[in-house]
């Protein structure tokens, strides 16, 4: 997976994904995702915040229909030593995704 935003901040990892139906029709979901990888603070190489980074996210949402979802997540970037001493990058995603 591969994330950036407007100011230039790329996260490039790997990881895994579970999504779970949630409710008797199975018409909602909850995701959560681990992954780890590269963090390039606005493509400056030799910022300090460069380097290995974990990357969680968690959130929710709607079968629309076969294959078509829709849900709201909550990402975060953090240090690999779990501290957080350097504040990470937050993110909320609204995503429609199409499978295929």
């Amino acid at each position: 997976m591969v994330q950036a935003d407007d100011r230039g901040d790329v996260f490039a990892g790997l990881g895994v994904h579970n999504l779970s139906d949630i409710g008797r029709a199975g018409h909602y979901f909850v995701q959560a995702s681990l992954a780890v990888g590269h963090f390039d603070q606005c493509g400056h190489r030799a910022m300090r915040d460069n380097g290995t980074r974990g990357r969680t996210s968690l959130g929710g949402g709607l079968h629309i229909n076969q294959g078509r979802r829709i849900s709201l997540t909550l990402d975060h970037i953090l240090d690999m030593d779990f501290k957080n001493y350097d504040p990470g990058s937050e993110t909320l995603h609204l995503r429609y995704t199409v499978g295929f």
